[in-house]
């Protein structure tokens, strides 16, 4: 198995040179059944939507109620942290499943995949598959200042697998997110000039797990699995007090809550 950046936490501040083309530089199949410690959990409400590392994947579990802003997410903020630098290209997938489950009408629920620059989230982008109030399919959007712009949803009916692939080009500054493959020609949606030029990131955060409220799931409904980050410069450092300060234990997204460390 490759590192996690627990693996590489031993050598604070090195840098990982981006990987030979088809590698892979860090990831987590989630086979051992734990979260490993480089992953802060973060569950706005546990009871009503939650992740876990089980049967060799990170379910979702999820009961009706609850707000269409809960989170249930896996963050790369540790301790210790691993950040993705922004002045090189990097490229990370991880897989997904989302089987015929009760999908109410007006609720929404997806798996979701995304950067953020901080823990609080305000400046961050997510990519994923799920329930969309009417219907099934592959969602998208970003968040400035806190301020949150949703993309146009594609439709695709449960239910689905597959892979979800977000790629960077630092000269471009663009991120493409994509179902199909990366880069710019198979993007199915592309946000230029976002993480350097709007964000002014200099690295950012990995996140993954599930946002929204009124399905329910059971094991084996609906997961994630085999991330992988296969290339990029990975910044690994301990944990600081800015980041685990009770100001800024908070979603990848920008709702306010406290994480699991």
């Amino acid at each position: 198995m490759l590192p996690t950046c627990r693996g590489i936490a031993a050598l604070l501040f090195a840098l990982v040179a981006p990987s030979a083309a088809g590698a892979v530089i860090l990831m987590d199949d989630f086979d051992d059944g734990f979260r490993d410690p480089s992953w802060m959990e973060i569950e706005d409400d546990p009871a009503r939507l939650a992740v876990a590392e089980q049967n060799g994947r990170l379910e979702v579990l999820a009961s009706p109620g609850g707000a269409m802003t809960d989170d249930a997410l896996y963050l790369s903020a540790g301790p210790p942290s691993c950040f993705l630098r922004t002045d090189s290209d990097f490229a990370m997938q991880i897989d997904f499943q989302f089987g015929s489950v009760t999908t109410p009408l007006f609720e929404a629920l997806s798996l979701t995949f995304g950067l953020g620059t901080t823990v609080n989230g305000d400046d961050s982008l997510s990519f994923g598959y799920g329930w969309a109030g009417v219907a099934a399919g592959y969602v998208a959007g970003f968040l400035v200042d806190d301020a949150q712009t949703i993309l146009t949803p594609i439709a695709n009916p449960l239910p689905a697998s597959g892979t979800l692939y977000i790629s960077y080009d630092a000269i471009l500054d663009e991120v493409y997110l994509s179902s199909v493959d990366y880069g710019a020609v198979l993007a199915q949606y592309t946000l230029p000039n976002l993480v350097r030029g709007t964000w002014g990131a200099d690295r950012v955060l990995v996140a993954f797990g599930a946002r929204g409220s009124g399905l329910t799931l059971a094991s084996g409904d609906a997961w994630l699995d085999d991330f992988q980050i296969v290339s990029g410069v990975v910044v690994p450092e301990p944990a600081t007090g800015a980041l685990v300060a009770a100001g800024l234990l908070a979603l990848a997204w920008g709702c306010r809550r406290a994480p699991r460390v």
